[in-house]
């Protein structure tokens, strides 16, 4: 369905809105780019101001500096510049003349921060900004800073913030706390309005304001849906090789070689024998892929900030792992309450390997794509190279984690079945076998791994990428 239009807050799906700017109230131009209605903006900035009095103090701009969190004391500053004699009050002439004779600066410094060109500031444009001045918000950071001015937009207020500054409420936001409007007085702007921001959004400040809490809680709840989602659907795509792996796994002595494997499924079950068991997967593996993406996201920064380093990933990524893995153990295998965390040491050495090269990968090539390849904001990773990349991540990871996942799985299926109980632990599963019958043997079926899980990885990677683009094309910002 179509988002609510920015500039009439109706529904429609023309690509420029059929009704009249609301700032001006001409037609012709996205209400995004206007600038016709600047005057008529600032003059009702200052009603807005004055109330009833119909003249702005000292104290009215403090006021308004509060409300955003920033020094009062630049009120003063404002109120010098506006009203260059001595008075107790500002006017709305002497208040649109010192409004006006600064936006060619401010217009200036707006362009060049909306680097888009899209005639409004996102947070990855606000971000890069304010790298540009050698700040280092993390995302949430970025989302309270934008919090902090956007507000209602349209006829009559009709549409929700947008999570992003448009050029009207850079206006509004640089004339008040900006004396100059250039890009010098802005520098310890951003400084102090990102301490604000964060300290709110850490619920260190006076007041921890669900416009600076919301989005970030959402951004993790949609992390949450989107990595589950994108986990759910890569496993049903690759449930035949799933179903073909596990039988190579638990019961390699039974078939000849992978192929005999499968046609071996087929004469039993039939075509709905490769997803056979595939619903007790899904129940596993959505919660999984969940748990993991906000567990990497969130170990990163930890370990990291906003620019972790190749070992703070690598950290990151195996405590995501151990994280994920101790979370949905229980759901891994039917099993008593008792038993619910019996084998989770197995698992966890197995999920920390696993996770720790897959994430790492990933996110490693993903960086050094967009550093190296990519030549704009457009070109950087996307779904495509996403899904590259995570085959390469699943070549890796399931690799490197094989001889541990060929291991856990014995220890688990040992005893069940009728199946006889041969080992004590990790160590005695891959001492024995390697033993009994070599150490190439601990990659008895890898072959069919090496089919699935690639394929796997870069489906769920491509998927995850795809949903995170379309929250940023179709999602209001506010909102993500």
């Amino acid at each position: 369905m179509p988002l609510s239009c920015y500039n009439c807050g109706e529904r429609h799906k023309a690509v420029s809105c059929p009704h009249a700017c609301w700032l001006c109230g001409q037609s012709g131009h996205p209400c995004t780019k206007c600038t016709a209605g600047d005057e008529t903006g600032v003059r009702a900035l200052f009603a807005e101001l004055a109330g009833s009095e119909g003249r702005v103090s000292n104290s009215d701009l403090r006021r308004k500096l509060e409300e955003w969190g920033l020094p009062e004391h630049r009120a003063d500053d404002v109120f010098r510049a506006a009203r260059p004699k001595a008075g107790a009050y500002l006017t709305e002439d002497e208040f649109v003349a010192y409004a006006m004779a600064r936006l060619r600066y401010m217009r200036h410094l707006f362009e060049d921060m909306d680097a888009s060109g899209s005639g409004s500031i996102n947070r990855h444009e606000l971000r890069a900004a304010l790298k540009v001045l050698r700040l280092e918000p993390t995302e949430d950071d970025v989302r309270a800073m934008i919090a902090k001015i956007d507000k209602p937009s349209g006829v009559g207020a009709k549409v929700p913030p947008n999570g992003k500054i448009e050029w009207h409420e850079f206006r509004d936001f640089m004339v008040l706390v900006s004396p100059t409007g250039r890009f010098l007085d802005f520098t310890p702007l951003a400084d102090q309005w990102l301490t604000v921001s964060h300290e709110e959004f850490a619920g260190m400040g006076s007041g921890r304001s669900a416009a600076a809490t919301g989005p970030a809680s959402r951004n993790k709840a949609y992390t949450a849906i989107n990595g589950g989602f994108a986990l759910g659907f890569s496993r049903f795509c690759v449930a035949p090789l799933e179903r073909l792996r596990m039988q190579m796994i638990v019961d390699s002595t039974k078939y000849k070689g992978t192929w005999d494997c499968f046609r071996s499924i087929y004469r039993a079950e039939g075509l709905a024998g490769y997803w056979r068991g595939n619903t007790v997967n899904m129940i596993r593996i959505v919660p999984q892929g969940a748990v993991a993406f906000v567990a990497k996201d969130f170990f990163k920064e930890l370990f990291g900030g906003s620019s972790p380093n190749s070992l703070q990933l690598a950290l990151a990524s195996m405590a995501a792992g151990a994280t994920c893995m101790s979370a949905i153990y229980p759901l891994d295998l039917a099993r008593g309450v008792a038993a619910l965390y019996k084998g989770i040491g197995p698992a966890n050495v197995w999920a920390t390997v696993y996770y720790a090269t897959s994430f790492w990968t990933f996110d490693t090539l993903k960086a050094a794509y967009n550093e190296h390849v990519a030549t704009d904001e457009a070109s950087k990773a996307g779904p495509m190279v996403g899904l590259g990349i995570g085959a390469v991540a699943g070549i890796a990871s399931t690799t490197a984690a094989f001889p541990l996942e060929l291991a856990r799985r014995k220890l688990q299926m040992q005893g069940t079945g009728g199946r006889p109980v041969q080992y004590t632990g990790l160590t005695d599963v891959l001492v024995k076998v390697s033993k009994r019958r070599g150490v190439l043997s601990l990659f008895s079926g890898l072959k069919a791994n090496l089919i699935k899980s690639p394929l796997g990885s870069a489906i769920a990677f491509w998927a995850y990428e795809t949903v995170n683009k379309a929250l940023d094309v179709y999602l209001p910002e506010h909102m993500r």
